[in-house]
């Protein structure tokens, strides 16, 4: 979970195609309540996204949820569950898009 736990990580594990950019300034802590800014690009139109953590228990599980950006919902469950005695990452998203 340890690259989770910076958010500025985000822009590496994002594909390039979306020109991720964290706008909060760094130094953000990770924990239930903060909000995080960003900025991608969809077709060449930039699009404000906030997120909020709603659920940090590592090195278990973590939630965000989009307080305001291109979705109408987006909630996204990360997990990190033990196989082989290795972590897994997995993610489930729910979504709904504006329209």
């Amino acid at each position: 979970m340890s690259i989770f736990s910076k958010a500025t990580n985000l822009q590496q594990i994002t594909p390039p195609w979306l020109n991720f950019e964290v706008l909060t300034p760094t130094a953000i802590e990770m924990k239930s309540g903060q909000t995080i800014d960003y900025r991608v690009k969809f077709r060449g139109f930039p699009l404000p996204w906030r997120s909020e953590i709603t659920v940090w228990e590592p090195p278990f599980r973590f939630v965000d949820e989009q307080t305001r950006g291109p979705c109408k919902v987006w909630h996204h469950d990360h997990t990190f569950p033990e196989r082989d005695g290795e972590t897994v990452c997995k993610d489930s998203v729910s979504y709904a898009v504006l329209g």
